[in-house]
């Protein structure tokens, strides 16, 4: 049965050192795999990665099992990222052992690590348009579907002589002569069902 599992498996003591060590992709790891036996994880992997692991099995000795912690381990293909599950072997004996799974999640971890640059790039965005809304000399407004005011930058608030406190409270039509309340819903809705903008001259 632990040969058939895809994922790599160790059996450590409370001190961290290898007793046992079973991998069905001996690839994973840039050490022959009998020769970890004996070896502390600080000589294994790098110090943090090494201490995620101590904390794990500090964890599984107080409560048995221990989940979700994560460590990196660079090999000959690459950074990896490996997800620990630890159990706990003879807990109740003076020198407990550990059984340590450890499931390759990198496709998982570079998925997130690409979503969180995307969301970090979409904030940045975010912020550049907001500071041209802001900042532009030209008088900027946004409307709802129904045409009301609901926000606007402080040229054209200037324009029209009003402060922050007006926006959702003016339509369309207090400052623009040219068009009723349906024919600036016509246009509104126009702008939505083509997706396109529109010039649309006001007075």
């Amino acid at each position: 049965i632990l040969k058939a599992t895809p994922d790599p498996l160790f059996e450590l003591d409370r001190s961290g050192v290898f007793i046992n060590v079973w991998a069905r992709d001996a690839s994973l790891f840039n050490h022959n795999l009998q020769a970890l036996k004996g070896q502390s994880v600080f000589d294994v992997f790098e110090a943090d990665s090494a201490q995620v692991i101590m904390n794990s099995l500090q964890e599984a000795s107080f409560d048995e099992v221990s989940f979700g912690h994560c460590i990196s381990v660079v090999l000959d293909q690459g950074k990896r990222w490996f997800e620990l599950s630890v159990t706990c072997k003879q807990r109740s004996q003076a020198s407990p052992t550990f059984i340590v799974l450890s499931r390759d999640i990198t496709a998982r971890k570079e998925i997130e690590d690409d979503l969180f640059s995307s969301q970090v790039h979409l904030r940045a965005e975010k912020n550049r348009l907001e500071a041209i809304f802001k900042s532009s000399n030209d008088g900027i407004h946004i409307v709802d579907e129904n045409g009301y005011l609901v926000d606007a930058n402080d040229k054209f608030l200037h324009m029209l002589g009003y402060d922050e406190s007006i926006i959702g409270n003016l339509h369309v039509t207090d400052w623009d002569t040219e068009h009723n309340k349906d024919q600036v819903s016509a246009i509104i809705m126009e702008m939505l069902a083509s997706g396109e903008p529109m010039l649309v001259e006001t007075t």
